[in-house]
Formats: structure tokens, sequence, C-alpha cells
């Protein structure tokens, strides 16, 4: 579960709610399982709430197969001090990673 009270400063101050709560079940350590809900109030034109279904398999040390399935708010995401705008999404994405 992750929630955050932000304030964007442009012209005028805007105060919004950004967040996540996902719910993870795993097969032997192998499949995974992810029911997700974002929320993100930034923009009032779009919608608050984006659901998700999420699976991975692993099939070899350190390659797996994803499949996402529902809507993300896209936005600006930062982590480890990189920051990178990503455009909303909705729709579903299959993603191989293959590591030798």
């Amino acid at each position: 579960f992750i929630h955050r009270d932000e304030r964007l400063r442009n012209f005028a101050l805007v105060d919004y709610e950004r967040g996540q709560l996902a719910f993870t079940y795993s097969w032997a350590g192998k499949l995974r399982v992810s029911p997700v809900l974002n929320w993100n109030t930034e923009n009032r034109d779009n919608p608050a709430f984006y659901p998700g279904i999420e699976a991975r398999y692993d099939f070899l040390e350190g390659s797996f197969l994803r499949l996402f399935y529902g809507r993300t708010p896209g936005g600006r995401i930062c982590s480890g001090g990189v920051c990178r705008d990503v455009p909303p999404f909705e729709g579903g994405i299959a993603e191989v990673v293959l590591r030798i």
C-alpha cells in the first residue's frame, strides 16, 4: 500500500493524491498474480481510479513473462533519484525478459 499527498507548484498550487494498493499471491515462487488499484487525482479531467491485474511467470533464473491488463494513470515516476514522464495507458501488455 502506498499513498502520498502531493502539491504541484505551477501558476497555482494544486493539491492531489496519488497511490497504489496491490495484493500479490505466489505459487511455488514461479507464478505471481496481483490485482492492482492505482489512484491519482492530479488531473481532474481524467478518472481518479485505475484498476488492473498483472501475472508474472519466472521460467529461468532472471527471465520472466509478464502480462498486464488494465489502466495506469501515467505522469511523473521517480525512482532512485531518476524521474521520467510516462503517458496514461489502457489495455494489455505482454513482456518477455531474457537474461543470459
